[in-house]
C-alpha cells in the first residue's frame, strides 16, 4: 500500500462509491499510483457488485482521476487484470 496514494485519494472530491473504489485502488497502489487488483477483488473489498466497480472506474476515469490499461496474456490472448494509474498529479476536479 502507498501512503501516498491513499492521502491523495481522501483529498479528492468525489463521494459515495465512487470515494470507495478510489479508496480501494489506493490501498492495492504503490506510492506512484500504480496497481492491478481484479474487478472482482475490488467488488469483494469494497462490498459492492461487479457493475458497480465498473460504474466506478469510468466514473473515475472521467474526473481524470484514472488511466486503465488493458493486459492479455502472451498465451490464448484472453484478458487478465487491468493495470491502474492513480493520476496522482492531477487537479482535482470541481465536485458534484
Amino acid at each position: 500500500m502507498g501512503v501516498r496514494a491513499s492521502s491523495w485519494a481522501w483529498e479528492q472530491p468525489v463521494v459515495s462509491n465512487t470515494k470507495l473504489v478510489l479508496l480501494a485502488l489506493a490501498d492495492f497502489a504503490d506510492d506512484e499510483g500504480l496497481c492491478w487488483p481484479s474487478r472482482k477483488r475490488i467488488a469483494e473489498k469494497c462490498g459492492i457488485s461487479l457493475k458497480t466497480v465498473t460504474q466506478q472506474f469510468a466514473a473515475l476515469e472521467a474526473r481524470q482521476l484514472l488511466k486503465r490499461h488493458a493486459n492479455f496474456r502472451k498465451e490464448g490472448g484472453s484478458q487478465t487484470s487491468n493495470t491502474f494509474q492513480l493520476l496522482l498529479k492531477s487537479p482535482p476536479p470541481p465536485h458534484t
